[in-house]
């Protein structure tokens, strides 16, 4: 599976960017091995409310808690669609070394790994994921996206 090819390649740097994030144990461990490699992982997910990563999510990664970081939109930086609901970051792409990037439909969910019939492209060097990893850099940078509170929504 390219997603797992990807972190399983990964030498320094991985971003991982997904609307949906939960019942992922082989993901779990594919990162685990990466940090045990030495590569610094981060997480860009959606999250139903401010700050927090959502339940699911947080049991998901629970193992990965304190090796790697989470960030969200916070729902204050969120434009609102015309009904008046926040804006859903409904972005999926997996970035390893600002050289290979997966883009898909695919979010981080053992359906999704496993089951869904899903579609994503794979960039390996050119402008593009070099272009993605400065881009939700800046997001991190001005504020956009934050670190995920260490509470769950909900909680």
């Amino acid at each position: 599976m390219a997603l797992l090819d990807l972190i399983a390649d990964a030498k320094h740097d991985l971003l991982l960017v997904s609307f949906a994030a939960y019942k992922v144990p082989i993901l779990v461990e594919a990162i685990a091995r990466a940090r045990e490699r030495g590569v610094t992982v981060r997480f860009i997910l959606d999250s139903s409310t401010e700050g927090g990563l959502g339940v699911d999510a947080k049991l998901a990664f629970a193992a990965l808690e304190g090796l790697t970081s989470f960030y969200t939109w916070r729902l204050a930086k969120r434009p609102l669609h015309p009904s008046g609901q926040p804006a859903a970051l409904h972005v999926k792409c997996a970035v390893a070394d600002r050289s290979r990037a997966i883009v898909g439909s695919a979010n981080l969910t053992g359906a999704a790994l496993n089951v869904n019939m899903e579609l994503g492209l794979e960039v390996r060097n050119g402008p593009l994921p070099q272009q993605l990893t400065s881009h939700f850099n800046a997001l991190i940078a001005n504020g956009d996206l934050s670190p995920a509170d260490r509470a769950v929504d909900g909680a």
